[in-house]
């Protein structure tokens, strides 16, 4: 499984947001590469559970950065947001079962691999010209 490279094509020239997204990609990467290398299901777990709430918490920033800029999709991506966690907690919870298995890590690797690159593509990108406002 290919880990996710940093490019000019998902940044958003917003340094914070930027900074938070790499974090994001660095741990997702940390996931892939455990999946790859069939770590344990305990220590998947324990950095599936990082990279949740390091996403909590950066979506919490970002839409607090929206609403200062009063983005006119800020419900729908909060909404969008929220549907995220709770998938990814959905993946986690399945981690802490006796019948996790390597299938599931590998379901998981790709899930989190097209969410982050997905969501800050089509999601994200549009917000950039209202954040660029705030300087």
């Amino acid at each position: 499984m290919d880990l996710i490279a940093w490019s000019d094509d998902i940044k958003l020239g917003v340094p914070s947001i930027d900074a938070e997204h790499r974090r994001l990609m660095d741990l997702t990467n940390n996931f892939l590469a455990a999946a790859e290398d069939e770590a344990l299901m305990p220590q998947l777990a324990a950095i599936l559970e990082e990279l949740i709430e390091h996403t909590r918490a950066h979506f919490q920033t970002e839409e607090r950065l929206l609403d200062q800029c009063s983005y006119p999709q800020l419900m729908a991506h909060k909404t969008e947001h929220t549907r995220l966690l709770n998938e990814t907690q959905r993946l986690h919870d399945r981690f802490c079962q006796p019948e996790a298995s390597t299938s599931l890590a590998l379901e998981a690797a790709q899930y989190l691999q097209h969410w982050l690159l997905d969501h800050i593509v089509a999601s994200d990108k549009p917000f950039r010209p209202y954040l660029m406002r705030l300087g």
